[in-house]
């Protein structure tokens, strides 16, 4: 019988690969630009609705603004990627490997795992190339 790790793993392989898949464009064709128009906006809309809070509440305070933990930044779509700690896909990206508790140091640091319904808006948002409307380090009130 397979534990409920095992069952989340299954799944999220398979989402990321279904994501991959779905995402391989041809951007010489006036579909692929199309198709490619359509992730980005689809990307941008999730941050804005979903990963934006998610990074705010669960990674700033150690990752972005006044503190940088670990020389990992997500301020700034720019700053995060120069981090090296995320890739052009989530199945390639350590920040999705460090929330799903596949290697340590397991993030959020010391509190619980993201649930799965985060952990996969967090991989679509990655995989539909990660983008930003504004930086983060605006949107908060540092101190």
């Amino acid at each position: 019988m397979m534990s409920t790790f095992s069952k989340f793993c299954l799944s999220l392989a398979a989402l990321i690969f279904f994501t991959r898949f779905v995402l391989a464009v041809d951007l010489s064709s006036p579909e692929g630009r199309a198709s490619h128009t359509r992730q980005k906006a689809e990307g941008l809309l999730l941050f804005k609705d979903r990963v934006r809070g998610i990074l705010e509440d669960n990674c700033l305070e150690c990752h972005g603004g006044e503190e940088i933990e670990g020389d990992f930044n997500m301020s700034s779509r720019e700053l995060l990627f120069a981090s090296g700690f995320v890739s052009d896909s989530a199945n390639d990206s350590d920040l999705i490997s460090s929330i799903t508790h596949q290697f340590e140091p397991f993030m959020p640091h010391e509190r619980d795992k993201l649930d799965d319904q985060t952990i996969a808006a967090g991989a679509r948002w990655i995989d539909l190339g990660a983008p930003y409307d504004l930086p983060l380090a605006d949107s908060l009130d540092l101190k």
